[in-house]
């Protein structure tokens, strides 16, 4: 048996060692049989190709929906394929039968087929479920090769997250393109990345590339056993890891995620569901869950996820139980870390509190794409306390990383209605945008800008760079911002936008500040800090908003946004905690849905979270 491998099994002792302490005395038969059970998953399940689910160890029941002979998918090392794949059971620890069911998936997810071997792991254990919720699974097609025209810009996402430059004439393989047709993903240095279609050999080939659709298992629901498990070494979990370097987008229990790279799942009970980040980040559309935190969400009576109630500091026992599921996983799947120094032109730093990707490429005077690259790093906004950076070339000289490009003002393109030069503002140059520039927030946003003497109104623009939505919005001059909703009402779901603004003259375009890209952000939340709810009130249609945590004397902005007309209520409010009622008698509202902002004098903004399962009135 290789060297490596035996050594991972001894860490996994270590591990089980380690959960001991958290155990009765009379529980010692459990570590031999999870240590049994992890050591034949190395046998078992070891080279599993990707969108295939393997039976780990006793027992796992699985539902197809194809025909299949009675004993398929009925004992330890049998393998199925995710196409067919319904419903996969793993059962709970049984210290009497010594079983504890583990199945262990390798999902495709948005990996292109240019990535040979590349999958994201899932790792069942104990009292668990998965049901697949794909319909009709996406197959990634073989990619094509597409040339460069000229220098490009790729990106991890489209338009989000700066990785590579990219020069003239370079051959890349693509295998899909975006919603509205602008983005091409292709794979450049082993990861799969996004260009500008028009930054490529114009080829009908490019026409004809699919968009990105759920594979097999990207979406599914989990379940997991319900209280405290008879062998606290064998918890009833789910573990999901990426490939290092790679961001994934899955859908869990009905909530759109982004991981980057390990997380683990839990079900508390039957309203509560856990997600705790041993490694890298986990991203939803409101939120972003760092190295070490869990994410606690509420169920619905269907399992779904309605709402997000905390995000935490995970507790030394779900820490435990990730880091466990982590090394069961390294059994089927090594680790790719960062390569140790291998060269004078290379040092290794370890990250301090307070340390970002900016000062450390600063410190050495190095290259920030040139260290993300050569970490693999999936964010490189998120690194963490400890985390170990090989540093490429210090004194080579500093270079940047920019989110996304900012494009200059320019007069309206020639497809927009021209006016003639004496209608024309007195200067295109000075029109430019001051917020926001990195990040759209999940729900109000306001946007500001400079003004132009002879504008007579303004143009907002919002598109969705990942699926279908945009929203368009107009206010009169001499007015220099704008608050307006952003939630999935109005722009839809997704991570990825561009926004534009365009001084008008009569309702025709004079001025236009270009698309501005970036990503849309959680609402920042502190803590401790300010907590504001909405409910209904009584019987009418008015709701309550309360709030607590705010500064003694504190003016507090509150913005309440009523899908049903589109209109936003501003009211104040003050004092370190209170209440506001807002009326009015079109408010039609659910309760899964944050409302509006409440923002302190600092001009932080906070989500006005729903506090009841019903809708208004």
């Amino acid at each position: 048996m290789p060297q490596e491998k035996l050594m991972r099994r001894y860490l996994i002792l270590i591990v089980i060692l380690f959960f001991s302490r958290l155990v009765d005395a009379q529980q010692m038969t459990c570590p031999d049989v999870v240590a049994q059970a992890l050591m034949n998953l190395a046998d078992n399940c070891d080279s599993l190709d990707r969108n295939m689910a393997c039976y780990g160890y006793n027992n796992v029941e699985a539902t197809f929906d194809n025909d299949l002979p009675a004993d398929f998918f009925s004992k330890p090392a049998d393998r199925a394929d995710l196409t067919d794949l319904e419903m996969i059971r793993t059962t709970a620890f049984d210290v009497e039968a010594g079983t504890w069911g583990i199945a262990v998936l390798e999902v495709q997810a948005n990996v292109p087929n240019a990535l040979p071997g590349q999958a994201v792991t899932m790792l069942l254990m104990g009292d668990a479920q998965l049901r697949n919720t794909v319909d009709t699974p996406f197959m990634p097609i073989d990619p094509i090769s597409v040339t460069t025209t000229r220098q490009t810009i790729a990106f991890v996402q489209p338009a989000a997250l700066q990785a590579e430059t990219i020069s003239a004439g370079t051959n890349l393989l693509a295998d899909a393109q975006s919603v509205n047709g602008v983005w091409v993903r292709v794979v450049y240095d082993a990861r799969p990345l996004w260009v500008a279609k028009a930054d490529l050999l114009d080829s009908s080939a490019l026409d004809t590339l699919p968009t990105l659709e759920p594979t097999p298992m990207q979406a599914f629901y989990f379940t997991g056993g319900l209280g405290t498990p008879t062998c606290h070494e064998a918890p009833n979990a789910l573990t999901i890891q990426s490939h290092d370097g790679m961001l994934v987008d899955l859908t869990i229990n009905g909530l759109d995620v982004r991981i980057g790279s390990t997380i683990t799942l839990q079900q508390l009970d039957n309203d509560q569901l856990i997600m705790t980040v041993q490694e890298g980040s986990l991203q939803t559309t409101t939120n972003t869950v760092q190295t070490g935190q869990t994410l606690v969400a509420s169920l619905n009576e269907e399992n779904a996820i309605i709402a997000i109630e905390d995000i935490r500091p995970a507790t030394e026992a779900e820490l435990a139980v990730a880091n466990l599921a982590s090394e069961a996983i390294e059994q089927i799947v090594p680790a790719n870390n960062p390569p140790e120094q291998s060269s004078p032109d290379e040092l290794i730093h370890i990250v301090v509190r307070g340390d970002t990707l900016f000062s450390i490429a600063r410190q050495y005077d190095a290259s920030m794409p040139a260290i993300v690259r050569r970490n693999n790093l999936s964010d490189p906004s998120t690194i963490f306390v400890g985390q170990r950076l090989v540093i490429p070339n210090p004194g080579s000289g500093f270079v940047g990383l920019a989110l996304a490009p900012v494009l200059t003002p320019t007069p309206a393109s020639s497809d927009d209605v021209v006016v003639s030069v004496d209608e024309q503002a007195d200067d295109c140059a000075a029109f430019r945008v001051i917020s926001p520039t990195d990040g759209l927030a999940f729900g109000m946003n306001t946007f500001t800008w400079t003004e132009l003497s002879n504008a007579t109104s303004y143009r907002l623009t919002v598109e969705n760079l990942t699926e279908a939505g945009s929203a368009t919005f107009e206010v009169v001059a001499p007015a220099n911002s704008l608050t307006v909703n952003l939630d999935q009402q109005t722009v839809g779901w997704g991570f990825d936008f561009s926004w534009r603004l365009q001084a008008l003259i009569n309702g025709q375009p004079i001025c236009d500040t270009g698309s501005i890209i970036m990503q849309r952000a959680a609402v920042g939340v502190a803590s401790p800090g300010i907590l504001a709810t909405w409910s209904c009130t009584g019987t009418g249609y008015s709701v309550t908003v309360n709030y607590s945590g705010a500064k003694v004397g504190e003016v507090l902005t509150i913005s309440f946004y009523n899908p049903y007309d589109l209109s936003i209520k501003t009211l104040t409010a003050s004092g370190p905690s209170g209440s506001v009622v807002i009326d009015g008698t079109t408010y039609m509202l659910y309760s899964g849905v944050d409302s509006g902002q409440l923002i302190d004098s600092n001009g932080v903004g906070y989500a006005i979270t729903p506090t009841s399962l019903s809708t208004c009135p």
